[in-house]
């Protein structure tokens, strides 16, 4: 059927610049990636996903390709742009801890901190995991790099992160109070110079 119409239609089928050239492209691509998987001994589930990937995938794949490395260059600005206001924000939490009343504002500008940079080593290792699991992989499925990269590592390194921000708050109020405790405990010592009632 393809070389009828080739032959009916010289003009519509030039390589590169007819009207139908990204349809033959594709239906090329279809029939060399079966032939591909076959040669491969790929699983039988691969022989019959790779001719619908490569139609569809031409044309499908390249804007959610787009769409997805978009969505994961946006996480990582996000993550960069949020570290640097934190940290412009530092000096004014200084200033309201030097405050004789109310909670010490430094400790909780160290957790925000200390999140935002949770959340940027949770999704740097998620995605080097990621590219590993593809670089190692038989099958070839580039769509699952870009899913993850671009959807579930910024959800879980979002949630890592603020488990990790919980945990080092805990930690640090759980730290404040007991050297709070220990300079209680000295300062009444030095006092009534070691007295007991």
């Amino acid at each position: 059927a393809k070389s009828d119409l080739t032959k009916k239609y010289p003009d519509k089928f030039k390589k590169n610049d007819g009207v139908f050239a990204w349809f033959i492209d594709s239906i090329n691509g279809t029939i060399d990636a079966y032939k591909d998987a076959i040669a491969k001994k790929a699983s039988p589930m691969d022989v019959v996903l790779a001719p619908i990937n490569a139609f569809v995938g031409s044309a499908i794949t390249d804007i959610i390709t787009i769409i997805l490395v978009g969505m994961n260059g946006a996480y990582q600005w996000g993550i960069e742009l949020t570290m640097l206001v934190t940290a412009l924000l530092g000096p004014v939490a200084v200033g309201g801890s030097l405050l004789p009343y109310g909670a010490k504002s430094i400790y909780t500008w160290l957790v925000g901190y200390f999140t935002v940079g949770f959340g940027k080593l949770c999704f740097n290792i998620i995605v080097g995991f990621a590219g590993q699991l593809v670089a190692d992989s038989k099958s070839y499925q580039p769509m699952f790099f870009l899913f993850t990269i671009g959807i579930f590592a910024p959800f879980l390194a979002t949630g890592l992160a603020a488990g990790g921000g919980i945990a080092v708050l805990t930690q640090i109020n759980k730290a404040r109070e007991t050297y709070t405790g220990i300079a209680i405990g000295i300062a009444k010592t030095v006092v009534t110079k070691g007295a007991k009632k």
